[in-house]
């Protein structure tokens, strides 16, 4: 049996406005970085992301931007779900299957991340 899904058009193509604008906030190697002690009392919000520096990858960045997704930060600074991983979350988020999702969230190369998800926004 095929799996499919419904691509959220909307929120895919905030994710990458998000990380081809701010390239520099992203990273493929890490769901997302420590944020600054400073910071850390604050709600986890796409513009304390690019007011401290801290990059996200693209399930990161998806959690992230939803509105309702409540990301909380450990002791350490590092950002987390409560039930989910940030792949597992992200990939029912954006309506991906399961073979979408590994390709774009296991992808190391930020760039080829990028293009892969600008890809399945072209395809629909």
């Amino acid at each position: 049996m095929t799996e499919t899904r419904t691509l959220n058009k909307e929120l895919a193509q905030r994710v990458l406005d998000q990380v081809l604008f701010h390239p520099e906030l992203h990273d493929q190697n890490t769901w997302a970085e420590s944020i600054p002690e400073r910071l850390r009392t604050a709600p986890i919000t796409a513009a304390l992301l690019e007011e401290c520096g801290t990059r996200a990858c693209i399930a990161g960045w998806t959690c992230i931007l939803d509105e309702g997704t409540e990301v909380q930060i450990d002791e350490g600074g590092y950002p987390y779900l409560e039930d989910k991983t940030f792949a597992e979350h992200a990939t029912e988020l954006l309506g991906l299957t399961t073979q979408q999702a590994h390709e774009i969230f296991y992808e190391t190369s930020s760039m080829a991340a990028a293009g892969k998800l600008h890809a399945l926004l072209e395809e629909e």
